[in-house]
């Protein structure tokens, strides 16, 4: 009796740590857009298949923010229009924008495209998600943590 409780806890264990396992493997492929050698290569200019699969690299230093640009929310940043790029914030693996409400008037925001584009932060609001007005060069739109009816909206003019 004592030799089958110790085969389902060693089976279970033995569960545990392939789900591990392939967890990890998933969740590194699904992250690509922010692993550190694709968005540095990204932004040298550096060709391989990960690379061609971003649109850009969002830069920004005061919420130590460098991520790649998709076409799929559920795997990172988005370009909505060529003015509006958007994230989730919260507690998730691609939630790039969790720390977005701590930027400040002012606070630098680079965008990698063809070449290096400097912006500065304009404004920032908090919009109805049902009226998103876009009124700087370049916008950034996430959820409000505490109203996921909300949207912070920050405005960027370029430098």
């Amino acid at each position: 009796m004592r030799i089958g409780k110790i085969l389902i806890v060693f089976s279970f264990i033995g569960i545990i740590i392939t789900i591990t396992i392939l967890s990890k493997s998933i969740y590194d492929d699904y992250v690509y857009a922010n692993k550190y050698d694709v968005v540095y290569n990204y932004i040298n200019k550096i060709d391989t298949e990960e690379t061609k699969k971003l649109s850009g690299v969002l830069e920004i230093p005061s919420i130590n923010l460098k991520a790649g640009i998709v076409s799929n929310i559920d795997e990172g940043l988005v370009f909505v229009t060529d003015k509006l790029i958007a994230g989730h914030s919260g507690n998730c693996k691609v939630c790039y924008f969790d720390n977005l409400d701590k930027l400040e008037l002012g606070d630098n925001v680079y965008l990698y495209i063809d070449k290096e584009i400097e912006y500065k932060v304009d404004s920032i609001k908090e919009v109805d998600k049902s009226r998103v007005y876009i009124n700087g060069d370049l916008n950034l739109i996430t959820c409000k943590k505490t109203d996921k009816d909300r949207r912070l909206l920050i405005s960027l003019v370029k430098i």
